[in-house]
């Protein structure tokens, strides 16, 4: 029987300089320089530091958040048409098919679509 301990390491300090209440100050003296609303531009403006990256969480239960944006807009027509049959079908799935016959596509436009869908996921 083998005598194994943790290995003891060594801890080192945080070099993130996040912090929470600071970041808050922050937020509520933007909302008190634009009374009626910061957009997402202004905020990530605000808070974009040199080679960091800005994460937006989505929250899964707001269905308002299930509507595909890209880039800066929401998708076209055609997309937002695929993408709502899609999700209907929730996690049965749908045959390409069944989306064309629904939409009355043809398979050209269809492919198109679906992959204009899949490369912005």
């Amino acid at each position: 029987m083998s005598n194994t301990h943790p290995k003891s390491e060594s801890i080192v300090p945080s070099t993130s300089t996040f912090d929470p209440i600071h970041l808050e100050s922050e937020i509520l003296q933007l909302c008190r320089q634009f009374p009626n609303g910061v957009s997402d531009k202004r905020l990530e403006n605000s808070f974009r530091k040199p080679s960091t990256y800005i994460y937006r969480i989505r929250d899964p239960m707001n269905k308002s958040n299930s509507s595909i944006s890209i880039g800066n807009g929401i998708a076209d027509p055609m997309e937002r048409t695929v993408y709502q049959i899609v999700e209907e079908s929730g996690n049965l799935g749908i045959w390409m098919r069944d989306i064309r016959l629904k939409i009355k596509l043809s398979p050209t436009i269809l492919n198109k679509t679906l992959k204009s869908l899949e490369s912005t996921w």
